[in-house]
Formats: structure tokens, C-alpha cells, sequence
């Protein structure tokens, strides 16, 4: 068994000659996200400045559908549309 990569965690390398390109190391190192913004094309409801970015592994649906909407753009949601935000439980999905 060889050391592991310290920029992709495989083993057999180092991060010296890594293949994994400079983005893809700026990425893993984001944090991971606390809930989800509702966007309707002209920003964010709650008008969060928040990082936009995440980490790659949070972009998949599965992994995204499990943090909670922003409470805040539930709430102007509701004010808006006059009626609640639908959430389906994480169980569902």
C-alpha cells in the first residue's frame, strides 16, 4: 500500500504530481453548504449574499435534496405566492 494523496485521497501518488487540476482542489476545499435558497431567476427571496459556490459532491441532487430551505425564503415564498413552499420529507426524494 503506497501513501495517499493528500488533493484527492487516492493512494499511489502525492499531491506534488496529483492529476487533479488547481480548480478541483479550490473546490473540495469550499465548506459545505447549511440549507438551500430559493432562486426565481433575480436572486435569492431572502437576498443572501451567502457563497453561491459549493463543494462538487453537494451539487448532486441526492445530497443536496437532504439540508433545509432557508427559513427566511420560505417565509417571503409564502408573502409572494400565497401559499406554503411544498416540501417533499428527505425520505421521499
Amino acid at each position: 500500500m503506497g501513501r495517499k494523496c493528500g488533493a484527492c485521497g487516492e493512494e499511489g501518488h502525492t499531491a506534488r504530481n496529483c492529476k487533479t487540476t488547481e480548480e478541483e482542489r479550490r473546490l473540495a476545499k469550499l465548506p459545505a453548504p447549511t440549507k438551500i435558497h430559493i432562486s426565481l431567476g433575480d436572486g435569492r427571496l431572502c437576498q443572501s449574499e451567502e457563497a453561491a459556490e459549493w463543494p462538487p459532491h453537494w451539487l448532486n441532487d441526492d445530497m443536496a435534496k437532504t439540508l433545509p430551505v432557508c427559513q427566511e425564503c420560505q417565509e417571503l415564498y409564502k408573502e409572494r405566492f400565497n401559499r406554503e413552499l411544498e416540501l417533499r420529507p428527505v425520505d421521499e426524494v
